[in-house]
């Protein structure tokens, strides 16, 4: 069993490594279908909060909400009523609110919900607005498409493996408050749900999900501009088929995590370049996280402090020597850990759960959402009706900084490569020697044999060794 570096306030972090947070107080209990959200600090220097909202476990669906203050990484409640308990729902923040979460849908053991509730973060007060405008009909959506103030939801589950047959696309303007239908044209996706749906730019993408005993690997594009379907064509290296995973933005880029096919969960990290519309496989130089679906994910922020690039230039050298050799250390390889169980530092249920255990009066969902199919094309080719007895049923799954990255040193002409993906972005209100740091938070989830999580993991956009080398000198 492989263990995970902690991300501590003084962890200098580097690429192709997952992180376990390192974090204080009363966490989050074991839970699946819940959302992650991260807002941003209110003034220079705050590294703002991570929201944890909903979500279910054996002992029933959660109306709480908890939330993490990334300066001092403690755990707290928001120890205010009105937020309605459920799960696999979506939440988002809109640009000219951002500290507003707004959740829509999602199940509890009544049914599918297609309301939405609004938490204000300044206050950590929730309300349930009045809407503009038709709905969508009631479903379940754990992903979120926001493109500034607009959401968008495009199908989502219906009952067990079937999704809504609503092929329409609805849009929530959070400026006005009211649902739309939007008029697209070109060949829109087949209904499914589990699927990924992320904007970038004007633009929205669709990946994978299930149908059935269907599950599929294809990518769909709507351009909110021009009002029109795309179906992106593969290439050579694309994720395989998969339900239930998350998916994320970063600058153009669109990452997606986990989930599950026919095999059974997943742990591999993807990358698509929105712009030259190629997928690559991450590589990580460490153990991955366990296998799972299900889980809370999104992009968050965090402050760094690092050494003063003032000092001799040998402490610079000296330091990427060593990570030098700690890269060849670490054998890439060593990172497809398979197993299915949790990590020393991620903590799990040892008890096996199925969705299906989730009765109305005692948990979130009906019955009816816990059988599990499978198959593995983008045409949705048939498998087996059931994975295994205890896997649920699936219903579903957030700029732009290039900075010149250079010594510090003036003498210094030759500027040093930079890795790919690499963009530790120096603040010209932050203290010296600082920098904002980049990444992909995952938290919770489980497992195809039941197992689940409420660990939290970081992976970093910015590696130390870039890092040293762009810190702003004091």
């Amino acid at each position: 069993m492989e263990l995970h570096p902690m991300l501590d306030s003084d962890t200098m972090p580097n690429t192709g490594l997952w992180y376990v947070l390192s974090t204080f107080g009363d966490s989050p209990s074991i839970r699946v279908g819940h959302t992650c959200s991260f807002v941003k600090g209110s003034k220079p220097g705050d590294n703002g909060r991570l929201y944890v909202i909903g979500g279910a476990n054996p002992s029933g669906a959660f109306c709480d909400t908890f939330y993490m203050d990334l300066n001092t990484m403690q755990w707290d409640i928001v120890d205010f009523p009105g937020f309605r308990a459920r799960y696999e729902h979506a939440a988002f923040v809109p640009t000219s609110s951002s500290d507003k979460i707004y959740v829509f849908g999602g199940a509890d053991p009544t049914g599918n919900m297609n309301d939405i509730q609004v938490l204000d973060t300044s206050s950590n007060s929730w309300s349930t607005p009045a809407v503009l405008g038709k709905p969508p009909s009631p479903r379940t959506f754990h992903t979120t498409a926001v493109v500034g103030d607009r959401f968008i939801v495009y199908s989502g589950g219906h009952s067990g493996p079937d999704p809504v047959s609503d092929r329409q696309v609805h849009c929530f303007d959070s400026k006005s408050g009211s649902w739309s239908i939007l008029h697209v044209q070109g060949d829109s996706p087949k209904p499914r749900h589990g699927h990924v749906m992320v904007g970038i730019g004007n633009r929205l993408f669709i990946h994978g999900g299930m149908a059935g005993a269907s599950f599929y690997d294809d990518l769909h594009i709507l351009d909110l501009n021009k009002r029109c379907w795309s179906n992106a064509r593969k290439k050579k290296v694309f994720p395989s088929a998969r339900a239930a995973h998350s998916g994320m933005a970063y600058e153009t880029d669109l990452y997606i995590f986990g989930g599950m096919n026919r095999e059974g969960a997943l742990d591999d990290l993807h990358k698509l370049d929105t712009v030259s519309m190629v997928w690559t496989k991450i590589e990580l130089q460490g153990p991955p996280p366990a296998c799972r679906l299900d889980f809370g994910m999104c992009y968050l922020e965090l402050e760094r402090a690092f050494p003063d690039t003032t000092e001799d230039d040998d402490i610079i050298g000296a330091t990427l020597n060593a990570q030098e050799v700690l890269d060849r250390e670490l054998k890439p390889g060593s990172a497809s850990s398979r197993g299915s169980s949790a990590k020393p530092g991620s903590a799990s249920s040892r008890d096996s759960f199925s969705l299906r255990d989730l009765k109305p009066g005692s948990a979130s969902s009906r019955d009816s959402r816990h059988d599990t199919s499978s198959e593995s094309s983008s045409q949705g080719t048939e498998g087996p009706q059931s994975l295994h007895d205890p896997l649920p049923d699936l219903q579903g799954a957030e700029g732009l900084v290039n900075p010149q990255d250079q010594l510090s040193d003036e003498e210094e002409e030759e500027e040093t490569p930079r890795p790919e993906g690499a963009t530790g972005t120096p603040n010209i209100n932050q203290p010296p020697n600082t920098m904002t740091m980049k990444f992909c938070l995952i938290h919770g989830g489980m497992d195809t044999e039941g197992e689940i999580f409420d660990d939290a993991l970081l992976y970093s956009f910015c590696g130390m060794k870039v890092c040293l080398i762009c810190v702003p000198s004091s």
